[in-house]
């Protein structure tokens, strides 16, 4: 994934959890300070991994739906101190 250098103050990543996972430090730079994050695409089995990697890399959880087994989780990036 190559998004350049641009920033953004929404970020919708909807595709399965290895992308996700691999991809989610770079949408981490893309983001603003007070930025959102929606990422869906993935299984329930899934969504404690997902949510343990987006706090690795500084993000906050906020909330999340589901839609059968079908999850979505957004997660903001705090604004730096």
């Amino acid at each position: 994934m190559n998004i350049g250098e641009s920033k953004f103050d929404r970020i919708l990543a909807n595709i399965n959890r290895n992308i996700l996972l691999h991809d989610l430090s770079q949408y981490v730079v893309a983001m603003k300070d007070g930025a959102v994050l929606f990422m869906s695409g993935f299984l329930d089995e899934d969504k404690e991994v997902i949510t343990e990697s987006a706090v690795s890399v500084g993000l906050t959880p906020l909330s999340g739906l589901n839609e059968g087994q079908w999850q979505l989780l957004s997660f903001i990036k705090r604004q730096n101190p």
